[in-house]
């Protein structure tokens, strides 16, 4: 898998960010694959996904749907545990509108947070 990303980020490099481009979008037609999180992670880490505002990050909002969409909102936590602390990929810039989405989730849920928060 490590050399597949390697030659993704390359050719990403060479052709002017067509690849990561191409990548949201498979990504986002992918139902089976959009909230795959060792791909999501691995792509955000070589710099082929984008955590920020964007497409991606719109159909995550979307998905999380204010705490409702339960599955989305632990996704979206594992995600960003991987990606923001444990790893340090990205930093809180790359992902404020998911982190806002959290924020906000947790705030209404008067309380008690979902688990995943």
């Amino acid at each position: 898998v490590d050399w597949l990303v390697g030659a993704l980020s390359a050719l990403n490099d060479a052709c002017g960010k067509k690849v990561a481009r191409e990548m949201h979008g498979w990504l986002l037609q992918s139902e089976g694959q959009k909230t795959n999180r060792e791909l999501v992670c691995v792509l955000v880490g070589a710099g082929l996904l984008s955590l920020s505002a964007g497409e991606y990050t719109v159909e995550l909002l979307r998905l999380m749907d204010g705490g409702r969409g339960v599955q989305a909102v632990e996704f979206v936590v594992t995600v960003l545990q991987q990606v923001l602390i444990d790893k340090r990929h990205i930093g809180t810039q790359d992902c404020v509108a998911l982190l806002d989405a959290l924020s906000k989730i947790a705030g209404a849920s008067r309380g008690k947070p979902p688990e995943a928060i």
